[in-house]
């Protein structure tokens, strides 16, 4: 899973073209939106390493046509591709025009390093903002530079001149969220599933949670509630009772079904774990114990010895700390140590 389970959330449904291309149309200028080719949206990237080297972001890169409304000379659509880089952030971010600056230059220099490009493709970027606080950084990388109005006039020509989409936070109802239904409800999840007005909005929001249960397998949306049913797991301890009771209240009978299937897989996963953890433990202080006896009686370990204590099974160091007691030599205490 990567870092956090906002970016596994996030990248599992808006990688996914139908959803992106759901949320990025009713956010994006209407008539940028007009002309661009929905049905041709494909998704380029899922991460962008940061500058410092840092592990990867969840940011989604896709690439799509857009036809002019003016023709060329012959009145034929002109049509170029342009990039949409899509964002997601879960805390406000006073660098964002920065970062995405830096994003948009490795995106130019990659469609550069294409032999079959002449030149980069427009990239326009949008952030979905999905934190609490009030999102208060600039959207205009000028604005960013934070100059004052006489001395940004004067380098205007000089400066980087972009601006991104935000789409923020929104209140826990269904018709404060456009798209389509699993979009609106992932969304839903991504602004409010920390908080304590979640299970509640639920009556509020049976009409779409039911037309998505009952549309789940010709939409394919399963695995999407699936995702989300482990982010309110990650994020929220006490989900579990709460969302299958919310579930079973509104009738959405097969994603209450995903719900409590995936907490008993989260359940028996977490046993499984603990079972490995255990027996992980118990290896070390054998492995310890052993090095600890044997060092008493013949003196320092060379380090062939401590190779062996290394790759030896919980058996074998078993029959080793009992064989120690009566061995004359470090030799004998390893006889039955295989590689």
């Amino acid at each position: 899973m990567p870092s956090s389970p906002h970016d596994h959330l996030f990248k599992a449904v808006f990688s996914r073209p139908s959803e992106a291309a759901s949320l990025l149309s009713a956010h994006l200028p209407p008539e940028l939106v007009a002309a661009i080719q929905w049905d041709q949206l494909a998704c380029l990237r899922a991460s962008f390493e940061e500058a410092d080297g840092t592990s990867p972001e969840a940011d989604l890169l896709f690439s799509v046509p857009l036809v002019g409304a003016s023709g060329d000379s012959d009145g034929e659509p002109q049509e170029i591709e342009i990039a949409i880089l899509f964002e997601h952030q879960s805390t406000p971010d006073d660098r964002m025009p920065l970062r995405l600056l830096g994003y948009m230059l490795r995106i130019f220099e990659s469609q550069l390093a294409e032999r079959a490009r002449r030149r980069p493709v427009p990239v326009v970027p949008i952030v979905l903002y999905h934190g609490e606080r009030p999102w208060t950084a600039p959207t205009r990388f000028v604005d960013w530079l934070n100059l004052p109005p006489v001395h940004a006039r004067l380098l205007s020509d000089f400066i980087p001149d972009f601006r991104h989409v935000l789409e923020t936070r929104r209140p826990p109802r269904p018709d404060a969220y456009l798209g389509s239904d699993i979009v609106r409800f992932v969304r839903l999840v991504l602004d409010h599933g920390r908080t304590d007005a979640f299970f509640p909005s639920f009556d509020a929001w049976a009409e779409v949670i039911v037309r998505i249960d009952q549309d789940a397998d010709t939409q394919g949306v399963f695995p999407i509630l699936a995702t989300a049913v482990k982010y309110l797991y990650r994020v929220r301890a006490d989900a579990a009772e709460p969302l299958t009771e919310a579930l079973e209240r509104i009738g959405a009978r097969g994603f209450k079904e995903i719900a409590m299937n995936t907490y008993e897989q989260a359940i028996e996963k977490g046993e499984k774990r603990g079972v490995q953890q255990e027996r992980e433990l118990n290896l070390r202080t054998q492995r310890q114990l052993l090095i600890r006896l044997c060092t008493k009686r013949f003196g320092p370990i060379p380090p062939h010895a401590l190779s062996l204590i290394d790759v030896a099974t919980q058996e074998m160091l078993a029959s080793c700390l009992e064989t120690m007691f009566t061995a004359q030599t470090l030799d004998e205490v390893f006889a039955d140590i295989t590689t």
